[in-house]
């Protein structure tokens, strides 16, 4: 993956010889990503931005977290959720399905 400034998010299915840009319907600044399995990611950023991948095709899911405060860090809490680090301290996420 490779992401950033207004929403720009690409990902590369070849280990970076093409990129293919996904959609994100977002203009934040992406600052994360994690990996959740095969195929699946959460992309992070600020406005409290987040970006759920469904596995498959790309198509991102876009989620809005209340406050819209940026996230800058993600870690796995368990099989279940996450941890976001960022303008409002420390909080818990459950994992998109």
């Amino acid at each position: 993956l490779a992401f950033g400034l207004r929403g720009h998010l690409y990902r590369s299915p070849d280990r970076g010889q093409s990129w293919q840009r996904l959609e994100t319907g977002t203009e934040a600044t992406l600052t994360a990503a994690l990996e959740l399995g095969p195929g699946r990611f959460v992309v992070a950023g600020l406005a409290g931005t987040l970006l759920w991948s469904d596995g498959t095709n790309g198509t991102m899911r876009r989620q809005d977290l209340p406050g819209r405060r940026g996230v800058l860090a993600l870690a796995r809490a368990d099989d279940r959720s996450l941890l976001l680090f960022g303008e409002g301290g420390a909080q818990r996420a459950e994992i998109a399905p």
